[in-house]
This record gives structure tokens, C-alpha cells and sequence, in this order.
């Protein structure tokens, strides 16, 4: 997996443009030798040949990197009516193959068997030493790639699209505007929160454990609040994206009278746009709070030490998304007087933020607490 080779990206759409812009910027060791689409309006991008599938066969490459949600789709096509092989088809997401060789380079020693590393990173090393690396660098990750098992449905009433999860609506935004946009992303949280994902908010807790009154910060489609909602008393939404609110509407008027939607930022403030949990709270009981709200995770805990001070709360918060969060986060609640553990297995984060900086490795996905 550490060689050069030659790729052909087939996708010239957002994706794929920026997968070719980070393997320029950054140097990527490989060489991309041409780009494949099925409706060409330029013969080149950045230099690089832009080619029809029928033409593959005139090129020498070692692999294929498909960039774009309707990969199942367009692996079908190479392989039905090109030939092409299976192993030569490969996911790829923009900003991976830069993050991959920065991950084999820093764990080369450990690669080549020069030095021991624990058993948990053991697991993903075996993993990027015969395939890509991903988010989450586990063999569950390319069961879900191709999965087509949920039917879609479109609401005409809001205009909004949904499937049915654990047999109740989840409406999506709506800037989640095709058949093919919710099923990539139904597909993404559905993996995120397998239980053999590192980013699974049950990890730790089992779901049916969780009753009484809690809070969702970041709580996008609302698939861990959708999961309990039925065996809870009541639940805080927080969730900063408009669109995101009114799907939340639709997908929790079945279950209104013990939701409460709320848009904004949970902070370490109040104003126009933040919240800070314990004002909002006040002296109500809390019980459970799952954040994942991409990096403001500790400012939101510090807006809401109250809580954490005068209740045993059962905490699952996202901490990957900055290098020093697990540590810091894990310090911080430590002196609230919680235990932490982490969920099982590691994250790789892929923001700008590790590009730019060259901060890559593996991550822990979620800190469990409780006291």
C-alpha cells in the first residue's frame, strides 16, 4: 500500500474536484494519469486528461478511485461493461490519500513490524496495510458502501425525503435532495453507529438503559435521539442548522409532547446565537447528554458544569475532532468527579484543520462518563 501508483479518478463533479486539488496541493505520491466521466465538457482539468470509461483501456494504471456517492453505480458499470476488475474499483473520499500516506509514514516502524504497538492499534494498522484508509479503518466500513436494504420515500406534504428507522419516520434536510443523497447518508449513520463503530453513541451504555430527561447537542437527522424515544421522559434538541430543524419537526411529531427543539450553538455563553445548558436547563434533573458537535465540545461541557456538578449525568461526547480533545475533555470531567473510558477502536478525522497542519493519526471517536 505504500508504493506509487498511477490512478485514473472517475468523477469530475465537487468530489472529485477536490480530491484532485488535495493531490496536487499536497503532493500526493500518486500520479494521477487521467480522469474518467460519463458527460465530459472539458478534455482537460488541471492538466489532466478527461476521458469517456470506453477509453480507460487505452491507459496503464493500477487503480481506480471513484469519487462520488453514486459508486455503487458506476462500479457496476466498470465492471459490467468494461471488464474492469473488482480490486482495481476503489471508495475514495477527497482528503484520504493524503491522510493515508501521512498515517504510513508515522506508523512505518509499527507497519514493518520494527516496534509493538497495543492490540486496539494493531487492528487498524493491519487494516491500511492491505486497503485504504478511511474514517473508520475497520472491515465493517465496505459492508456499507454498496447497501441498498432501506426503501426511500418522499414526503409531498413538506417535500422532504425519509426512510423508516427502527419502524419510525426520520425525515432529512433539505439540501438532502435525491434518492441517491439520503441513502449515502442514511448508509454513513448507519455505520457510524454499528457497534463495532468507534463512534457509536452505545458503545459503553446499552440503549435500553437510557430513561429520564436529556440533551442531544448536535443532534443533525436524530438518529440517537429516534433511537430512545419512546423509553425516555423527555429530550432537549440542539442543533444549529435551519434545515436540519425542520426535519426534526416532522420526524418527532409523533412523540412532540416530549421534545424539545431548540436551534443555536450550546456554549459557554448566552447570546443571539449560543446557549449555554444550564440556563437553558435550570434546575431541571438531567440524565443523559450525547454531543457531537464538531469541535465545541468543550466550550458547550464548561456552559453546562451546573448540570454535571448537581447530577449523575451519563455523558457520550465526541471527541475527535480536535487532537487535544480526548485528553482535555477527559480532564475536565475528571475534576467534576465522573469516570471516563473511551468507546473501542480509533477515528481518522478528515478536516481541513489535518491537512493544512499536517495533524494526522488515529483518534479515540467517543468519551463515556458517568459518576
Amino acid at each position: 500500500m505504500n508504493l506509487m501508483k498511477r490512478i485514473l479518478i472517475f468523477g469530475l463533479g465537487e468530489r472529485g474536484k477536490k480530491l484532485i486539488a488535495h493531490c496536487l496541493k499536497y503532493k500526493c505520491r500518486d500520479i494521477i494519469v487521467a480522469i474518467i466521466d460519463n458527460n465530459i465538457i472539458q478534455e482537460f482539468y488541471c492538466g489532466i486528461p478527461v476521458i469517456y470509461p470506453e477509453n480507460i483501456i487505452n491507459y496503464v494504471y493500477d487503480e481506480i478511485w471513484v469519487c462520488t456517492i453514486y459508486y455503487p453505480e458506476i462500479k457496476k458499470q466498470l465492471i459490467e461493461e468494461y471488464e474492469i476488475s473488482e480490486q482495481k474499483i476503489v471508495y475514495v473520499e477527497p482528503v484520504m490519500p493524503i491522510l493515508e500516506e501521512r498515517l504510513h509514514k508515522h506508523y512505518e516502524k509499527a507497519l514493518n513490524k520494527k516496534v509493538e504497538v497495543s492490540d486496539e492499534l494493531k487492528e487498524v494498522l493491519n487494516y491500511i496495510s492491505s486497503h485504504h484508509a478511511q474514517m473508520y479503518c475497520y472491515p465493517f466500513y465496505d459492508e456499507y458502501l454498496n447497501k441498498t436494504d432501506v426503501p426511500i420515500f418522499f414526503d409531498e406534504f413538506c417535500q422532504l425525503f425519509y426512510v423508516y428507522y427502527d419502524l419510525k419516520k426520520m425525515y432529512f434536510s433539505k439540501k438532502i435532495d435525491s434518492e441517491r443523497k439520503v441513502r449515502h447518508y442514511f448508509n454513513l449513520i448507519r455505520m457510524e453507529q454499528d457497534s463495532r463503530s468507534p463512534h457509536c453513541y452505545w458503545n459503553e451504555k446499552k440503549m435500553e438503559d437510557v430513561t429520564g430527561v436529556g440533551i442531544d447537542v448536535g443532534t443533525s437527522e436524530g438518529i440517537f435521539a429516534l433511537k430512545i424515544i419512546e423509553q425516555i421522559e423527555h429530550i432537549y434538541l440542539i442543533e444549529v442548522d435551519e434545515d436540519w430543524i425542520e426535519a426534526l419537526q416532522y420526524t418527532f411529531e409523533p412523540f412532540k409532547e416530549k421534545v424539545t427543539i431548540i436551534q443555536g450553538f450550546a456554549s459557554d455563553k448566552d447570546d443571539e446565537q449560543c446557549i449555554k445548558l444550564d440556563s437553558l436547563i435550570g434546575e431541571r434533573k438531567i440524565d443523559f447528554i450525547k454531543m457531537d458537535i464538531e469541535g465545541e465540545e468543550k466550550n458547550a461541557l464548561k456552559g453546562c458544569s451546573k448540570i454535571l456538578k448537581n447530577n449523575n449525568v451519563e455523558l457520550a461526547i465526541c471527541v475527535y475532532h480536535n487532537s487535544e480533545d480526548n485528553d482535555q475533555i477527559g480532564n475536565f470531567l475528571i475534576k467534576q468527579g465522573y469516570n471516563i473510558k473511551n468507546s473501542k477502536g480509533y477515528i481518522v478525522c478528515q478536516g481541513e484543520w489535518e491537512l493544512e497542519n499536517n495533524i494526522t493519526d488515529f483518534r479515540k471517536g467517543i468519551l463515556f462518563a458517568n459518576k
